[in-house]
């Protein structure tokens, strides 16, 4: 799996634990974090593409 793709995925659970633990402008920046972290770990898949079968 490629470094973005798990970049994506960190930035995600980080993001929904803050969004979930946090109130007022905290979770706020939670949620964006967490809308960041599903795009970036999507394009991160995109980008290393499926591996190959045999």
């Amino acid at each position: 799996m490629s470094v973005t793709y798990r970049f994506g995925i960190l930035l995600l659970l980080f993001g929904g634990f803050l969004s979930l633990s946090s109130t007022g402008l905290f979770s706020d920046i939670g949620l964006w974090a967490l809308f960041a972290g599903a795009l970036i770990g999507v394009l991160g898949l995109l980008r290393s593409g499926l591996p190959e079968s045999k």
